[in-house]
């Protein structure tokens, strides 16, 4: 799938960005709890349209389209899993450095769950563990804002 952006989520600082000229999918991977091993999520793991890695795909992202890779990313994971019908947690992972405004990242999230039909409460988030954290106030920042929003 090539992932496609909401038409009300765009913003200043993305809409230079070139388009996704790249397809992706994903895998989603069983998040089990030790304790009654049940799974309670599914982590969505972005891959290549055929199965490829991540690295595969993660390997064509650059400065111009990190936003919009991550943007399409979040709406491309809700709309498989509300697909899937997917009755358990959806973690989705997003990239600390491509997020310019919280807000916008949050309308396109709601906005994809309302689309797709699914819970906004079955939704949680991850960061993607590899990324170099530039600038850890504005991770802290953004953090508050997604809890603001109670999801």
């Amino acid at each position: 799938m090539r992932g496609d952006i909401l038409p009300d989520a765009s913003c200043n600082n993305c809409a230079a960005s070139e388009y996704l000229t790249f397809n992706f999918s994903y895998a989603f991977q069983p998040i089990v709890a030790v304790e009654t091993r049940e799974i309670f999520a599914h982590e969505a793991l972005v891959r290549g349209p055929y199965g490829e890695t991540a690295a595969s795909v993660l390997s064509q992202i650059n400065e111009s389209n990190c936003y919009r890779f991550d943007q399409a990313c979040r709406v491309e994971a809700i709309k498989m899993a509300a697909k899937l019908d997917m009755q358990t947690m959806l973690s989705i992972n997003f990239m600390p450095n491509a997020i310019y405004r919280p807000e916008v990242c949050i309308r396109t999230i709601l906005e994809a769950a309302r689309l797709y039909g699914f819970p906004l409460e079955r939704i949680m988030f991850e960061t993607v563990e590899g990324e170099h954290i530039s600038d850890g106030r504005w991770l802290a920042e953004v953090f508050r804002e997604y809890q603001r929003i109670e999801f």
